[in-house]
């Protein structure tokens, strides 16, 4: 996805759902378990980023039934050389994707 120079709104937007859920006012997810997870990887290119974010759209484009509502953001910071990666959902939904990032990472 080019971003291009609204890098700051689409961050803006991204910290305001954020500290929505931290605040408990409103969640873009439904349910009893909720988790917002934010997972920052420092990273030289664009397209380095990207592939983390290929394993996230995995998970969240397949159909089980412990997947549940869920919701992902993802942009790359080229400032800060990082791509951010944000995603609601339940807890063993988000456990699952954090451990199969880790293992393309590792």
């Amino acid at each position: 996805m080019f971003i291009g120079g609204r890098i700051n709104e689409i961050k803006a937007d991204s910290a305001e759902e954020i500290q929505s859920f931290i605040s408990g006012q409103t969640s873009v997810i439904e349910g009893k378990n909720q988790v917002c997870t934010i997972f920052d990887y420092y990273v030289d290119t664009r397209e380095e980023a990207r592939k983390i974010s290929e394993v996230f759209m995995h998970y969240m484009n397949e159909s089980t039934p412990n997947h549940g509502q869920a919701k992902f953001q993802y942009f790359y910071d080229d400032v800060e050389k990082k791509g951010r990666y944000t995603i609601w959902g339940n807890p063993n939904f988000v456990g699952r994707v954090l451990i199969a990032v880790s293992e393309v990472i590792s």
